[in-house]
């Protein structure tokens, strides 16, 4: 396969992951493009990796369970090599768990990830969100200044 055409498939694979998995929860198709030595790295606490497609799954299934509207939209894509860079733009009603989060609050918020690709599945993720700018929209922190 050429290389254009690799890179192709990998921005493919992650946008169908995005559009279908994470917006339309299909968590279905997680392994046709989901690695099953998926290794999802946590941004602060290596306790926290997800690994496998049941990992992946999982993690879908928690996001969407609190955020069941969640629209993740793609805003850039790029690729080199084994990798897809991608910034997202991020948006849902929150339905925490129990009454510590009220009713449903609007979130929106950015997210950037560095994905690594083999054979045209994701194989390794670093996804770094807007976390702060979440529990302020939240009122679980204040906001700074």
């Amino acid at each position: 396969m050429s290389d254009d055409k690799e890179l192709k498939r990998n921005k493919d694979a992650v946008r169908r992951c995005l559009e279908e998995v994470w917006n339309g929860g299909r968590v279905d198709l997680i392994p046709e493009l989901v690695q099953t030595s998926f290794r999802g790295h946590h941004e602060r606490n290596r306790d926290e990796d997800i690994y496998g497609v049941e990992g992946f799954r999982a993690c879908v299934e928690t996001v969407r369970r609190h955020l069941p509207d969640l629209r993740l939209e793609m805003v850039l894509a790029l690729a080199e090599g084994d990798r897809v860079m991608v910034h997202l733009n991020a948006k849902g009603n929150f339905r925490g768990q129990g009454s510590d989060y009220g009713p449903a609050r609007a979130l929106t918020f950015t997210a950037t990830g560095i994905l690594r690709m083999a054979e045209g599945r994701i194989a390794e993720s670093w996804i770094i969100y807007d976390a702060l700018g979440v529990l302020q929209q939240l009122e679980l922190m204040a906001p700074l200044g």
